[in-house]
């Protein structure tokens, strides 16, 4: 009964799809981003940090990755509000 639950719980997140659902990556030289939903950035403050175009929203940092939309877990040090 031991090698069977021991089983399940190496197999349950795959099964579940637990396993780097949702988990922070890092991007950019080392600043920590998740993959999420587009946010709604119409008229919303936008950053230039690198090439890339930065949308602040509630508070949060959002920027297209890949062609996917990633959240910043903090700022990134380098942004540069448009003009």
């Amino acid at each position: 009964m031991k090698h069977k639950l021991f089983a399940l719980a190496l197999v349950a997140p795959l099964l579940f799809g637990v396993v780097a659902c949702g988990g922070w990556f890092v991007v950019d030289g080392g600043y920590h981003a998740r993959w999420v939903a587009r946010p709604v950035i119409e008229g919303r403050p936008r950053w230039r940090y690198n090439t890339y175009t930065v949308y602040e929203v509630n508070g949060a940092y959002y920027r297209e990755h890949e062609g996917r939309w990633i959240e910043y877990r903090e700022r990134p040090r380098e942004l540069v509000i448009y003009q």
